[in-house]
């Protein structure tokens, strides 16, 4: 869990990263996890961020394949074929575990 101080499309390419990200309670940070940032080239989002598009894990509308076998996108060790994304919107976020 994490918070940020705007909407990941509200910063584009030209500004790139995550403004206001705020670690909570992170279970991976692996692949240059920083929270969610516009991509607009592999993904429309994605959490490696300020990398010089040099990779996309934790993708969010993924608009092309990746892999050796072009297997899904790319997950925190091999392919996944789905993520899931939930927000809380508008609420404080809740104290970490």
């Amino acid at each position: 869990m994490y918070v940020l101080s705007c909407l990941p499309l509200q910063v584009t390419a030209s500004t790139g990263g995550v403004l206001g990200y705020e670690a909570i309670d992170i279970s991976y940070d692996g692949g240059g996890w920083g929270g969610l940032e516009y991509n607009g080239n592999q993904a429309l989002l994605d959490g490696s961020v300020n990398n010089g598009g040099r990779g996309w894990f934790y993708a969010i509308g993924s608009g092309q394949p990746w892999g050796p076998n072009a297997c899904g996108i790319p997950g925190a060790h091999d392919c996944e074929q789905q993520v899931e994304l939930y927000v809380l919107w508008g609420m404080e976020a809740p104290a970490p575990p």
